[in-house]
């Protein structure tokens, strides 16, 4: 199931981030709803996921891995949503070299067993596939709280997240 909008095709990654695309890190974010609804959001351009892990633990990949998903971080494009307040943030967009991961449901509730055995089972293969690090640092495992500017109310993957599930 993939998206048709919300990511940039790899080939691009230079043209429009400055940078080829180069996987180094993974981003962990709550989807806040269900994935059809996150589709369609994501459908409009507003954002997009490499991967979604579901309720029942299924992973869902939605953008090709090789591909640039808008899931995290700020970019120089004036007048779209996530347009950079600084030029800091407009030129410091961790998408280029990450892949970002959506889990489905919301944060007052948290997260299934099955969910988090995925999520050990994607972070196990994501780290062996690139060499990513096991830490929980702003360029190598992280939540989209580390990606958005000072002044952003980003909280996700949130409190009921286990970092451990990925570490």
């Amino acid at each position: 199931m993939f998206i048709i909008d919300g990511f940039t095709p790899g080939p691009m990654s230079e043209l429009v981030f400055g940078v080829s695309r180069a996987i180094r890190s993974i981003v962990w974010h709550d989807m806040e709803g269900l994935l059809d609804g996150a589709i369609k959001r994501w459908n409009t351009g507003a954002a997009g996921a490499h991967l979604c892990i579901l309720q029942t633990g299924e992973v869902v990949r939605t953008v090709r891995l090789e591909d640039v998903a808008w899931h995290a971080g700020t970019h120089n494009s004036a007048g779209k949503d996530g347009y950079g307040r600084t030029p800091f943030w407009r030129s410091h967009n961790i998408n280029a070299f990450s892949v970002g991961i959506e889990i489905e449901g919301f944060l007052i509730k948290g997260y299934t067993q099955p969910q988090a055995e995925a999520c050990r089972k994607v972070s196990d293969w994501l780290t062996a596939q690139y060499q990513i690090k096991r830490e929980h640092t702003f360029d190598a495992i992280d939540g989209h709280h580390a990606h958005g500017e000072l002044s952003s109310t980003r909280t996700d993957p949130g409190p009921k997240f286990d970092w451990a599930w990925v570490l």
